[in-house]
């Protein structure tokens, strides 16, 4: 049977040995991790643009004109109707009070409580992120959409 003391004497003899082994130049890097080089631009992906382009840059104005006098009837009038576009319009969901005052909210609104824990409704996500940002003062507080 092997004693306490003699195991402890082979753990710290092959700690010492691995220890007291030379570095080698393989060795001397893996401490720190290497810096990347800085992948060229080339190599950078692009950000994926799904617009519709330009149809003046897809055809030409002869092919375009071409087009429109094919599938325009000769005998059907034009008409223009004048307006304004109207603003956006109102969420036909609730809007739930933000961070601290939801709970407040919740208890002013018992049927629609749930709300608060629910992710942002369609009708109102398309308000997030569309505001014209304002540098003109850099102590205000940022805008919060309601």
């Amino acid at each position: 049977m092997i004693s306490r003391g003699t195991v402890a004497g082979f753990v710290l003899a092959a700690a010492l040995f691995v220890l007291s082994a030379p570095a080698t130049a393989d060795d001397k890097g893996k401490g720190k991790p290497a810096a990347e080089p800085p992948k060229p631009a080339a190599l950078t992906p692009k950000r994926l643009d799904l617009r519709a382009p330009d149809i003046t840059k897809i055809f030409s104005a002869a092919q375009l004109s071409y087009v429109l006098s094919k599938t325009l009837d000769p005998s059907m009038e034009e008409i223009e109707v004048e307006g304004r576009r109207s603003g956006p319009l109102p969420p036909s969901s609730p809007t739930v009070w933000p961070a601290i005052a939801a709970p407040f909210w919740a208890i002013a609104h018992p049927t629609q409580a749930w709300r608060i824990v629910a992710p942002m409704p369609p009708d109102q996500a398309s308000r997030v992120g569309n505001d014209t940002p304002d540098a003109t003062d850099p102590t205000r507080a940022p805008k919060i959409p309601q």
